[in-house]
């Protein structure tokens, strides 16, 4: 490796530890990649979104362990999209999109792999053949 790789190197590492700091989301602590999906979200929403202590189908809030967001919902925010980058909500366990008017999902969502309930009744999914 040659000096401008290893420089390289180092800023790129330097990125990634900066990225997984922890940032403050409304007085709570999150990893900072979490924070940015929160920030995009909120944008979105239009709103702040609240801590709360449980997700349910009328839930607008998200849960959190260990600046970790593990569980999201938006419920009835009339979100058209989701921003992409909600595929960097690794722990994620529980996202309620119920009673949106979103017509499709990020491809990032597949990288949810701790997702274990996904509510997304009334909407207006459509989906082509390909996603079957």
């Amino acid at each position: 490796m040659d000096s401008n790789e290893f420089e390289n190197f180092n800023k790129y590492e330097d990125l990634i530890k900066e990225k997984q700091k922890p940032k403050s989301y409304h007085i709570v602590e999150l990893n900072g990649i979490e924070y940015e999906v929160m920030i995009e979200l909120e944008k979105i929403v239009g709103a702040a979104i609240p801590k709360v202590s449980e997700i349910r189908w009328d839930t607008f809030g998200y849960m959190e362990e260990s600046g970790q967001v593990i569980g999201l919902g938006p419920y009835n925010k009339n979100l058209s999209s989701l921003p992409e980058n909600i595929g960097n909500l690794k722990l994620l366990q529980s996202i309620d999109l119920s009673d949106n008017p979103l017509t499709s999902l990020p491809e990032s969502i597949g990288n949810l792999n701790s997702l274990e309930k996904l509510d997304i009744s009334n909407n207006k999914l459509i989906l082509s053949p390909r996603e079957y």
